[in-house]
């Protein structure tokens, strides 16, 4: 990354998509699963996305790409509307049959991945706050 700057100027960053929920697997596990794939790892240009949906990584690269807002603006907005072309307008199941909860996603956010929401008074799915691997506060 640094190489690219110095040499092209060109700022980059890398979304990596995450497997999703395996057959059979609940979401606990999953959380307990995915809580050690990141461990270790400081990377301000990084993101890990889980395809829960299906489509996650294209839909948060179409956002950040979105010429409607600044590139400081979050991903979280609703300014420009809820999300598009997840994968499926419906919530996700884990492999028990239970539905994605959002303490689920929260969780995950909270592990350093970048998920998907929603809001009890917005229509559709949004943004979490796009986070990277960056080192705490960074």
């Amino acid at each position: 990354r640094s190489e690219l700057i110095a040499q092209y100027g060109r700022w980059v960053w890398f979304i990596l998509a995450v497997q999703g929920m395996q057959e059979d697997e609940a979401q606990a596990d999953y959380l307990k699963r995915l809580s050690t794939l990141q461990q270790g790892i400081a990377e301000k240009a990084v993101q890990l996305v889980p395809r829960l949906w299906g489509n996650e990584p294209g839909v948060l690269a179409g956002r950040l790409c979105n010429r409607a807002v600044t590139v400081a603006d979050s991903p979280a907005r609703v300014k420009t509307g809820a999300l598009l072309n997840l994968g499926s307008d419906e919530l996700p199941e884990d492999g028990t049959g239970k539905t994605l909860e959002l303490a689920t996603l929260k969780a995950l956010e909270a592990q350093r991945y970048s998920v998907p929401m929603w809001y009890p008074d917005y229509d559709g799915f949004y943004w979490a706050d796009g986070r990277t691997l960056d080192v705490e506060g960074g």
